[in-house]
This record gives C-alpha cells, sequence and structure tokens, in this order.
C-alpha cells in the first residue's frame, strides 16, 4: 500500500523537577520531556461513489413517477449486474408541477421568462429519482457509472473517491504520531545533554499532556480522539442535459416498461458510456502528545 508521512512539529518542552498537584493526582518529580507529535499518512482510497438523476414528465404525477422510476429501476438492476455485492444503491423521489411560461417586464428594456403558476397553465409534472450509488471495487467504478449513463440520465455527478478508514489505518497514522513524537522528544534530549528514558505518560489528540499524569507512571487517555479524515468530497460537477443520451427511448419504457431486454441493453453499453476517472489519495491525521522520562 502506498503512504507517505508528512511530519508537522507542534512543540516539545523541557520542564524542571518540581511540579504542583494537579485533579489530586501527583507528578512524577524527575525531569522530563514532553513531546506533541502529529502525522498526516496517505492511503489509497477503498470507496467510491456518485449521484444520477433520472426523470420522467407526464400529464399526471403517477404518470411522470412511473417513467422516471422505470428508468431508475432499469439503472439499478444494471448496476447490480456488473457490480454484485460490491454496489450500494439508495434513490430519493421527488414530483414538481410545470407550467406555461410568461414574459414579465422587469425593466424598462428587459423581460423576463417566468412559470404561471395558474392552475390553467399547469402543463403537468416532472418526476425526479437521484440514485445515491457507492461502490469497495474501484476498478469498477467507471463502468459502473458507465451503465448508469447509458440509462439516459437528466443530470449526475463525477466519482468521488474516499476513504473508510479501518482499524489497521487508525493505527498506522498512529504509529507514525507516535514515532514524530518520539523524534521530537530525542531533538530536545540532546540539546540537554540528556538520555530518553521511557514513556512516563501517552495521550492520543490534539491535547497538552499535563494534567493526566498519575502516580503509577503510564496513563492514557484516549477520550480525545481526534483523526480526522480528509478526502476529496467537494463540489460535485453537473452533466446536464435537456435530452438525455441513452441507448433506450422514451418511446421504448413507455412501450416495454421495465424488461430484461432494456437492462441488458444498458449493461452492454456500459463501457461505451464509461470515462476516465482516476483515484485520488486519501489522508489520516493523528495526534500524540507523549511525556518521557529523562536521565541525566
Amino acid at each position: 500500500m502506498w503512504r507517505s508521512i508528512l511530519l508537522i512539529g507542534i512543540t516539545g518542552m523541557m520542564a524542571g523537577c518540581e511540579m504542583a498537584q494537579q485533579d489530586d493526582a501527583e507528578l512524577p518529580r524527575d525531569r522530563y520531556i514532553e513531546a506533541r507529535g502529529r502525522a498526516i499518512v496517505e492511503f489509497v482510497p477503498n470507496q467510491a461513489s456518485f449521484e444520477i438523476s433520472y426523470e420522467g414528465r407526464a400529464d399526471s404525477s403517477e404518470t411522470a413517477s412511473g417513467l422516471a422510476t422505470i428508468r431508475a429501476n432499469i439503472a439499478t438492476d444494471a448496476i447490480r449486474q456488473i457490480g454484485g455485492d460490491a454496489v450500494f444503491i439508495s434513490s430519493d423521489l421527488s414530483v414538481q408541477p410545470y407550467y406555461e411560461q410568461i414574459s414579465v417586464q422587469t425593466g424598462e428594456f428587459t423581460q423576463t421568462l417566468r412559470q404561471n403558476r395558474h392552475p390553467d397553465a399547469l402543463l403537468g409534472y416532472i418526476a425526479t429519482v437521484t440514485l445515491s450509488v457507492e461502490t469497495n471495487d474501484l476498478e469498477l467504478a467507471p463502468q459502473i457509472r458507465g451503465a448508469a449513463q447509458a440509462a439516459g440520465p437528466s443530470s449526475g455527478s463525477r466519482i468521488d473517491y474516499h476513504l473508510q478508514p479501518t482499524a489497521d489505518h487508525h493505527r498506522q497514522a498512529f504509529a507514525a504520531a507516535m514515532e514524530d513524537a518520539a523524534e521530537r522528544a530525542q531533538i530536545v534530549a540532546r540539546a540537554s545533554d540528556s538520555t530518553l528514558d521511557g514513556i512516563v505518560s501517552l495521550r492520543e489528540g490534539n491535547q497538552p499532556c499535563v494534567g493526566d499524569l498519575t502516580g503509577t507512571g503510564l496513563a492514557q487517555d484516549f477520550s480525545e480522539d481526534r483523526i480526522v479524515v480528509t478526502g476529496s468530497r467537494v463540489g460535485r460537477s453537473e452533466l446536464d442535459s435537456i435530452s438525455p443520451i441513452s441507448v433506450i427511448s422514451s418511446e421504448q419504457i413507455e412501450n416495454e416498461g421495465f424488461s430484461q431486454d432494456l437492462i441488458d441493453a444498458v449493461v452492454a453499453a456500459s463501457d461505451d458510456f464509461s470515462m476516465a476517472s482516476d483515484p485520488t489519495m486519501q489522508s489520516l491525521t493523528s495526534f500524540v502528545c507523549a511525556i518521557f522520562a529523562v536521565e541525566e
């Protein structure tokens, strides 16, 4: 697995031997070094997602909803044939009326077209089914979206790659942050002609160490879990089309409805509608604060 670590300094601090009690916990009376480490570890993404919408237009909302749903269901079955158990799909339906347009004078020399929202001006209804598609098979992601495109959407987003962190991802980021803290502590120790003698306290998170020490020598507090996921979830670029390009026509849907022939046609065209989409590296950021005992 590719990974690169960007280690960014926070603090390294040398303190004296006498410290007051805090929260009824006696602090160690030996010399110590507090080192706060940070690591940004990059990983290959393990999930891909996109959204895509299908429209149906008719005189009644029921018919419009039916047309949009049939097209979306054809796309759904084609996507599942390609992605299998590696695909997760959710859907949403909305219906809006649309009216005749009228010209409205908005200035001395300007006019604007607006919908005449009067019952007598009602032309019909537009139903939109939006599919949210996720997959953990990144190699199939472009072909999966190709099948969705072949079904004739009204709009769609680009593929968004992101990381769903696993326990192993968190451990790697934590280990890198610990390595950074140890290196910082070593720099301070060398500058003061001292030698590190093991960890006295360890805290994960972007918080100071002092205040969590106990007389037993080792205290850990993982309640401040500050591991942050950063990714490529940015604004989506819409691919809008008034007349969607598709391997199935509205007439076919009206005549055949939901049929295996139309699903097979969409699956067969999925490669033709597949577009380039390269995954980008994702990162985890981990913080730790460690207190090291020091030998003179």
